[in-house]
């Protein structure tokens, strides 16, 4: 297993510490991102089902759910949220801090994807 620098360390604290500048860095490396030309990639329709639910949570409440929130509402052990929230940040859809509780953004780039779906009468009729 590689061994994690000092500096890399400092770093994942700082990010620990701190939401506001961890959402700063997502936002940043989003941006980075789309000057590359990356676009969203798709999801399986359980990481959908996930990401709509994070998606109303986050909007409803203004705080991400917990992890147990989570397995009661889209059906899956807490043993798997992790790795499917890790597939999500691979895609560009969300953004969170490991070890944070309640540190799930949604980008905004995947917001605007999602209201756009989430707006169209076919989508909300299926």
């Amino acid at each position: 297993m590689p061994r994690t620098s000092a500096i890399r360390q400092q770093a994942h604290q700082l990010l620990r510490n701190n939401p506001a500048l961890a959402h700063a860095v997502a936002e940043l490396l989003e941006e980075a991102r789309n000057l590359r030309g990356g676009e969203l990639v798709g999801l399986t329709p359980l990481q959908r089902r996930l990401f709509d639910f994070l998606a109303a949570y986050i909007e409803a409440r203004g705080v991400s759910p917990s992890y147990t929130e989570i397995c009661n509402k889209v059906g899956v052990s807490r043993s798997n949220i992790g790795t499917m929230l890790g597939r999500l940040k691979e895609r560009g859809y969300v953004s969170f801090v490991r070890n944070r509780a309640r540190s799930i953004t949604i980008l905004p780039a995947a917001q605007r994807f999602h209201q756009s779906l989430t707006s169209r009468p076919e989508r909300l009729a299926a």
